[in-house]
């Protein structure tokens, strides 16, 4: 996060000294706007936390677009719910769990999710974009308790919300 947010800012120093000649004769005005997505989300926000007069713009605003979560500390209570509605953050932990039972070998999916999610995600994450993903996980399996095995469920569920290893 701080290593990244300071590159950021060491770009935009280096920008500022910069002739506009140098760069095809665009002109920078003295203010800045940070626009990042996913893990450049995150290193919009530490940049925008970073930011001082050294920069040499004035900063306009930041716009994280889907930021990196940094902790799942206390996310353990929301995925551990059976009835909890699903939805994208649910179909993102079950798209986690695949990816990294594929990269592993295993391709029998059924130690995390229901036998009718493990028979069917894959072929939805193989041939859909994510937002078909996203929108068809709820709907295929509107609940938790339709996307998860209950062990799963109750392994969530029993993760402190402090950080600290979940048990098991």
């Amino acid at each position: 996060g701080q290593s990244e947010g300071r590159a950021i800012l060491d770009g935009l120093r280096a920008l500022r000294r910069t002739s506009h000649q140098d760069i095809g004769g665009v002109n920078f005005e003295d203010g800045a706007f940070l626009i990042g997505h996913s893990q450049g989300g995150q290193t919009s926000l530490f940049a925008q936390q970073l930011w001082d007069s050294t920069v040499g713009f004035t900063l306009k605003g930041t716009i994280a677009w889907a930021p990196g979560l940094g902790s799942a500390a206390g996310m353990g209570p929301q995925l551990g719910t059976p009835n909890r509605p699903t939805d994208f953050l649910s179909a993102y932990v079950a798209m986690i769990f695949v990816g990294r039972a594929i990269y592993q070998g295993r391709t029998d999916l059924s130690a995390f999710l229901t036998p009718a999610a493990a028979q069917g995600i894959l072929p939805l994450l193989e041939t859909q974009c994510l937002d078909a993903v996203f929108q068809q996980v709820p709907q295929r399996w509107p609940t938790h308790a339709d996307l998860f095995q209950p062990a799963f469920l109750q392994g969530a569920a029993s993760c402190p919300t402090t950080g600290a290893a979940c048990p098991g």
